[in-house]
């Protein structure tokens, strides 16, 4: 998990969303630690939203507007921890699980402008 490939996809600089795969707590808190720029529009929760990938800081400094989890029935993910300290931020949070297929909409700037979600049936 914490080899994950960490991507971020930017627009004339401005972060638009942030995939940090499976990466755990340690690995988050040290990517924040390094001044980079890793703020972010949209952040994919790392590792389905588990608290083993909890870290405010790393949150903080990726500022997302929108934050999703992958996560899959089980029932254990994503974190409500994960989730609350997002809802802290002002974060819009999802979760595939309750919410379905979750789409992201921006502008040709890299504006969000909407996002829809929709359960598969």
């Amino acid at each position: 998990n914490n080899g994950s490939l960490i991507l971020r996809l930017t627009r004339n600089g401005h972060g638009l969303a942030l995939l940090p795969g499976d990466a755990q707590t340690a690995v988050l808190r040290k990517l924040a630690a390094t001044g980079q720029d890793i703020t972010a529009d949209v952040l994919v929760i790392p590792h389905h939203g588990s608290a083993s990938s909890l870290s405010r800081r790393f949150y903080a400094a990726v500022a997302p507007k929108i934050a999703i989890a992958s996560a899959g029935d089980s029932g254990h993910y994503p974190s409500g921890k994960v989730m609350d300290s997002l809802a802290r931020l002002s974060c819009a949070t999802y979760a595939t699980n309750r919410n379905g297929a979750v789409t992201v909409r921006l502008s040709g700037d890299g504006k969000v402008v909407g996002v829809e979600t929709q359960r598969s049936e």
